[in-house]
């Protein structure tokens, strides 16, 4: 099997939502990393990279239709050279290296370049074909983040919140099992939220009341 090794890595800097970057596509975001990655190698002859793999989220805007692809031509890479683009969320680009990495060690590729590009300020506004001849309904999806088109059999089965709102159900889950499982802790006032409603806070306190043994602490261990 051959070692694969990563060589060289560039990218474009972080931006924030609606931030410096907001301007730019995604696919030329790609593409200025993909230039200024082959003209810092400019002893490699473009026409022997046997791939250009990018994970990607959305692909729902101009990220579309195969964004390596097009990456890789904005780039200024042969045509010969062609790109496929990976989606597994937010472990796309992670994934896409996987990719590159396995061609490499099963001997189908030489040279890969891999990597990953979003843009979640430019994700576009969706939507679907009516349901029904002439229909006059007609709703919106946001593809910024989280699902759109859902299945109802899989949010009935698994649910379907995006990824913070998963964070917070695991961390208030964990809390929860923490609470039962340690004699003597409970939930304690967290400063501006009514005892009726501390329940809701996903990151609350807790204070403990009793030691290992079951004996009240004094106010100076809790």
């Amino acid at each position: 099997m051959t070692a694969a090794f990563i060589c060289d890595g560039i990218r474009t800097p972080f931006g924030r939502y609606g931030g410096a970057l907001a301007s730019i596509r995604a696919d030329d975001l790609a593409a200025m990393a993909l230039r200024a990655l082959m003209a810092r190698n400019a002893a490699l002859d473009p026409a022997l990279v046997d791939e250009i793999v990018l994970g990607c989220a959305n692909q729902a805007g101009e990220d579309n239709r195969n964004v390596a692809r097009m990456a890789g031509l904005l780039a200024g890479l042969p045509e010969t050279v062609p790109g496929v683009t990976v989606n597994r969320l937010c472990a796309s680009g992670l994934d896409a290296v996987a990719y590159a990495a396995r061609a490499i060690a099963s001997g189908q590729a030489d040279v890969m370049i891999a990597g990953g590009v979003e843009s979640m300020t430019r994700a576009p506004f969706v939507m679907p074909k009516a349901d029904a001849p002439f229909s006059r309904s007609a709703r919106l999806e946001d593809t910024t983040i989280g699902w759109r088109f859902i299945n109802p059999e899989m949010q009935k089965a698994y649910g379907v919140d995006s990824m913070p709102e998963t964070g917070e159900n695991v961390a208030a889950a964990e809390i929860e099992a923490f609470i039962q499982k340690m004699p003597g802790v409970k939930l304690v006032q967290v400063i501006g939220v009514p005892d009726d409603r501390l329940g809701e806070v996903p990151y609350a306190f807790v204070e403990r009341t009793t030691d290992s043994d079951g004996a009240a602490l004094s106010d100076d261990a809790v």
